[in-house]
């Protein structure tokens, strides 16, 4: 066209194109595909073929947006769509897994929110673990587990006929 790429900035024609806003499933940190869309390109995917697929009763909209994982991307876990107390959880969980010297990958973690978020639960304390394969099982027990132990103390404790040691140190 002949014309300098400051120019062409600098014109009273170009504009910006007006954002799209964010895919509306809660996990999400994607921008929508359009500004007349509901996703990005990747749930835009997923929810089409979930509506496809005849053995798949569960095609509420609104609960899939609620409950959608996340478009994974290596080396980040999406807390995004959980209720704050389970956020404060996982991070408590991490911190004390870490802290044990115990090992904990991304993919893990990133199950182990997508299953909270699927399962909609208030607090990890609520959360079913019938169903889970024994790895997911184990470390949502652990994360459990730390969330116990960290409530506990001396007091409390001794008026119980079990105790469990972790309250005395």
């Amino acid at each position: 066209m002949g014309v300098s790429i400051e120019d062409f900035l600098a014109h009273p024609s170009v504009i910006a194109l007006p954002d799209t806003g964010p895919c509306l499933v809660a996990a999400c940190t994607r921008r929508r595909k359009a500004t007349r869309g509901s996703y990005c390109s990747a749930h835009e995917q997923r929810w089409h073929a979930k509506r496809r697929n005849a053995h798949d009763t569960d095609t509420d909209e609104r609960v899939w947006w609620l409950t959608a994982t996340a478009s994974k991307e290596p080396g980040k876990v999406s807390l995004r769509g959980l209720p704050p107390l389970v956020v404060a959880q996982v991070l408590y969980g991490v911190r004390e897994r870490i802290k044990s010297g115990r090992k904990l990958d991304d993919f893990q973690l990133t199950a182990l929110c997508s299953e909270l978020r699927r399962q909609r639960v208030a607090s990890i304390a609520d959360a079913d673990t019938t169903g889970l394969n024994v790895a997911y099982r184990g470390l949502m027990n652990s994360f459990a587990g730390y969330l116990r132990r960290g409530t506990l103390n001396p007091e409390t404790e001794r008026t119980k006929d079990v105790w469990d040691l972790a309250a005395f140190g």
